[in-house]
């Protein structure tokens, strides 16, 4: 997963999927509010798109998430063993 030489980049690119997950996250609200405030009688149909849509990015940033703390800690161990 990371070498030494492409930590940076790895990182990088983790921390981007993270913001595009953030930015269709608060599209899909956007969408989701205009849904609901255009049509008060299918406020059904706003949670669906909530649901629906949000479910792909959730999953997504959680997974990015998860590959930057592990990347951080072999940061750290890496660190911790040249110290030694």
């Amino acid at each position: 997963m990371c070498c030494g030489w492409n930590c940076g980049v790895a990182e990088g690119q983790i921390r981007t999927e993270l913001l595009s997950t953030l930015f269709v996250g608060v599209l899909v609200f956007a969408l989701a509010a205009f849904v609901w405030f255009k049509n008060p009688e299918t406020h059904w149909m706003a949670a669906a798109i909530l649901v629906a849509a949000l479910a792909v990015p959730l999953c997504n940033g959680i997974r990015a998430y998860r590959h930057l703390r592990h990347l951080k800690s072999l940061r750290l161990s890496a660190t911790v063993k040249i110290t030694q």
